[in-house]
């Protein structure tokens, strides 16, 4: 995709992808899926199942 590591070049088109990935989430989820919940809502509720099922992996490994 990019083939420049350059830090000027690389961040905003980092922040530029990131804030079309959400504003796109955020279309699908109001107008395709007709659901009033913001998206942050949905991001942090599968980060918080994700982070707790590391925990779990974890606490297994070190029983």
């Amino acid at each position: 995709f990019m083939r420049d590591y350059r830090h000027k070049i690389l961040i905003p088109a980092a922040m530029l992808l990131a804030v079309f990935t959400l504003l796109g989430g955020q279309f699908l989820l109001s107008q395709v899926f007709t659901f009033s919940t913001p998206l942050s809502v949905i991001i942090n509720f599968v980060g918080g199942v994700y982070f707790l099922s590391l925990l779990l992996r974890a606490n297994k490994k070190w029983q």
